[in-house]
């Protein structure tokens, strides 16, 4: 199938409609991928958007983590690319089981309006042919293997010790200084990769210390959080 054949594709599989647009998700996992996406997204006014996008586990073992790349063309002409990171090693045995089972499809958990990023509202300056396609570039298995990308490999292990290391310090703070840092959201970060990285799994983290109804919710969380850590420790130590 010729470029040119690819784009008229997704041009008649683009819906405009009320000012918005709507198509279907390509997947451009290599061959041999534990890992597909299949799905929709559509553009809609005042930099939002919908999409339903679902993922596949082809393996025999339950999914930990993983990262793919999204690249698309949104409605005016704008490129989209950005990576994605799902990473579950912070929640429970129980609930891992069910993110991303065997052989079953699961929620991919994007966030939608991400996909609507850029300098120009999807719609404005007109609504042309559009695309997203959505490529797996690392998985991590629950019984500590992966595959794909050793870059990726080593961000997700970067991330972790990051959120471990913040975890730790909090864990030290005295009553009065840890109700202060917690109030405060922490530096994101500026660039992957560089001496700044984005701090994606640290501030998430205090996000969820944030919601925490009172002082001592917090303190059992860290320490929840903690033994987790500890518990899940050779998943991290197998990316390291």
């Amino acid at each position: 199938m010729t470029k040119a054949t690819v784009f008229l594709a997704m041009a008649l599989l683009s819906i405009a409609a009320f000012g918005q647009t709507t198509i279907t998700v390509s997947d451009g996992s290599p061959t041999g991928s534990p890992l597909n996406f299949r799905g929709t997204v559509t553009w809609k006014p005042k930099f939002s958007a919908d999409c339903n996008i679902t993922g596949h586990n082809n393996t025999s073992k339950n999914i930990l983590a993983w990262t793919a790349s999204t690249n698309g063309k949104k409605p005016n002409g704008e490129i989209y690319i950005t990576p994605a990171m799902h990473d579950h090693f912070w929640k429970s045995d129980a609930m891992i089981s069910m993110m991303a089972p065997a052989g079953q499809d699961f929620d991919s958990g994007f966030f939608c309006p991400t996909f609507n990023t850029g300098n120009k509202n999807a719609p404005d300056g007109g609504s042309g042919p559009a695309s997203l396609t959505i490529t797996a570039t690392f998985v991590q298995f629950t019984d500590g293997t992966w595959w794909g990308d050793p870059a990726q490999a080593k961000e997700l292990a970067w991330q972790r010790n990051d959120a471990l290391t913040y975890l730790q310090q909090l864990s030290a703070m005295d009553a009065a200084t840890l109700a202060a840092t917690i109030a405060k959201e922490p530096a994101y970060g500026m660039e992957r990769g560089g001496p700044n990285h984005l701090r994606g799994e640290m501030v998430t983290t205090w996000k969820y210390l944030s919601e925490d109804p009172t002082p001592a919710a917090v303190v059992a969380d860290i320490a929840a959080r903690l033994k987790l850590a500890k518990t899940h420790g050779a998943w991290l130590a197998a990316l390291q």
